[in-house]
């Protein structure tokens, strides 16, 4: 009976484990992060590097993300580059809004590189 609960816990507890570590939506690299706001807003400094969880990539000098309202803005010679779609964007500062899926920038000089794969061309 020990044995039978033993192994119904561990399954039950991997459960628990292996979806809490996959909730994270971004994953953010960086040399210096500070964790505020109880762990709902997330400051990355000294280069950064983001992943998502769609694999999308996005460099930059500066971070923030708010947790709660799933929004990144990356800062400072921004490239974010979506493999799936074959687009490289680059900013200086971008604002992604997870919830709504969408990408944008305010800054007027942005450029953005649409690789056709089928054709080996840039657009």
């Amino acid at each position: 009976m020990k044995i039978r609960f033993l192994l119904i816990f561990l399954i039950l507890s991997n459960f628990f484990i292996y979806n809490f570590a996959k909730s994270e939506i971004f994953e953010i690299e960086s040399s210096q992060i500070d964790i505020l706001e109880k762990g709902n807003l997330v400051k990355a400094y000294g280069g950064v590097k983001v992943l998502s969880e769609d694999g999308t990539e996005i460099t930059g000098k500066e971070v923030h993300y708010n947790k709660e309202k799933l929004i990144l803005e990356t800062i400072g010679n921004v490239v974010l580059i979506d493999k799936k779609n074959n687009i490289i964007f680059k900013s200086d500062k971008i604002t992604y809004n997870k919830k709504k899926e969408i990408i944008s920038s305010d800054k007027i000089d942005n450029q953005a590189t649409i690789i056709d794969k089928k054709n080996k061309k840039k657009k």
